[in-house]
């Protein structure tokens, strides 16, 4: 394709003009492909999901970066806001690091003292 804008940009005909437009409509193939599929694997909504659990707003989580000299640009880069992410659920599933109890004998004697545990498993524990 890049020799195709090459072509276009050292001269403009009726070829060049049809390779443009060939291009452009690939392009917005392309584009409609990608937001079919979010539609289909309902990627936005589980984003909205989770921002919900997390107690964060969609559009306060983005980062805004004017553009610098030197900056590379051929291809997109993005950011996750995690920290703010972790500490919300910790805050939404009362979790602290204070309360984890990692000694089995602990765990029993304030079960039969009635208190209510739960059980943390882990994938790959």
């Amino acid at each position: 394709m890049n020799k195709y804008y090459e072509m276009a940009f050292k001269e403009t005909n009726a070829t060049t003009a049809e390779q443009m437009r060939k291009i452009a409509e690939y392009y917005i193939i392309d584009a409609l492909s990608c937001q079919w599929l979010m539609i289909k694997h309902n990627v936005i909504n589980e984003y909205r999901e989770v921002a919900s659990i997390a107690f964060i707003s969609l559009f306060d989580t983005h980062y805004f970066a004017i553009g610098m000299k030197g900056l590379e640009n051929k291809r997109p880069v993005t950011g996750l806001d995690f920290a703010s992410l972790y500490l919300s659920l910790i805050m939404t599933y009362n979790l602290s690091l204070d309360k984890i109890i990692l000694s089995r004998k602990r765990a029993e004697s304030l079960r039969d003292s009635g208190k209510s545990l739960h059980k943390i498993n882990f994938k790959f524990n």
